[in-house]
């Protein structure tokens, strides 16, 4: 049976377990896959190309299909998304901070349609943030620690779902805008305490621009509610 929905580009996760900036540094590279693992999709006319921006301090090495390319502080990488990526030469990057993704629709124009930031300390435990794509339509994010969600990337999306780790509650922190959260309208400053017992949904909205997802102590996030004045320590 042949299926005539739209193909959905591929998203990406590091392969390489990560805790710490530090700890990128003994790598000698980091793996970067769609997720999920042999996603099939159509190319549209134009390739779709993954733009890598390596925030760091120093010169990574970038293997792709097509070779190897060096890539300078602040400088941007295209690769062909259907491919895998491995970024080497770590130990050089001494304040390697983040690995900016971005999925462009088209080579000739900024309409990205996928767009995530890995931050070195997304990554303690072992622990990915990861975007998908069911087929139940949607995205899914999962993380343990730290994450910042554009919500205007989801405007191809009706909904959100945060799926929570065992024994893990989140706070869900609004910059700037407002979001709903499972029903409850969350503004600046707003935060959320949540159970870790079922899945969240959260709505875009056009005057949502940035949602933060941290991680809480235990004795800090006990019950559900809307709690005001999220202070970070």
């Amino acid at each position: 049976m042949t299926n005539h929905s739209p193909a959905k580009p591929p998203t990406f996760e590091l392969l390489t377990p990560c805790t710490t900036t530090r700890d990128l540094r003994g790598l000698q590279s980091i793996g970067l896959r769609t997720w999920p693992p042999g996603a099939i999709y159509t190319p549209r006319p134009a390739a779709e190309l993954v733009r890598l921006m390596i925030i760091q301090e120093g010169i990574l090495t970038c293997e792709h299909h097509a070779g190897s390319s060096r890539v300078l502080p602040r400088e941007v990488l295209c690769v062909d998304g259907r491919h895998p990526v491995k970024i080497k030469n770590l130990s050089r990057a001494d304040s390697l901070s983040a690995i900016e993704i971005t999925l462009n629709k088209h080579h000739a124009t900024d309409d990205v349609e996928f767009h995530h930031r890995y931050f070195a300390d997304d990554l303690k435990d072992n622990k990915l943030c990861r975007v998908a794509s069911p087929a139940g339509g949607g995205s899914t994010l999962c993380t343990k620690s730290s994450l910042n969600l554009y919500l205007s990337e989801l405007k191809n999306y009706d909904t959100v779902v945060l799926e929570r780790h065992a024994n893990q509650a989140l706070a869900a922190l609004v910059i700037r805008g407002t979001a709903s959260v499972d029903g409850t309208t969350l503004s600046a400053g707003d935060t959320l305490y949540v159970s870790d017992r079922s899945p969240m949904s959260i709505s875009s909205s056009t005057a949502a621009e940035v949602l933060t997802i941290r991680q809480l102590e235990p004795s800090a996030s006990q019950g559900t509610g809307l709690r005001p004045n999220f202070t970070e320590h």
